[in-house]
């Protein structure tokens, strides 16, 4: 909590702009994702986050699709999570 907060006063005081910092932040979360997607046995938890994103999108619009996007999500996980807790999940 105390980094978030540092981050956010000093980046608001120094206010520098990094030219080229959207495409390298688009390049990491392509190969977290990617790396992610390599590491699963099961695929369903990478796809499923692509199909509700892109869902949510056409749904919601781009000003609230983040919103549900991650509602669903978390949603998602707990769902798996307990079904994993109850033993229904052999992964």
């Amino acid at each position: 909590m105390l980094g978030t907060f540092l981050g956010g006063f000093l980046g608001a005081t120094f206010n520098v702009q990094v030219k080229g910092l959207d495409f390298v932040m688009t390049a990491l979360f392509i190969v977290l994702a990617l790396e992610q997607f390599m590491q699963e046995k099961r695929h369903i938890s990478s796809l499923s986050g692509v199909a509700i994103t892109i869902g949510c999108l056409l749904v919601f619009g781009k000003t609230y699709f983040l919103i549900a996007t991650l509602l669903l999500l978390v949603a998602e996980y707990y769902y798996f999570y307990r079904r994993h807790q109850k033993g229904g999940d052999r992964a």
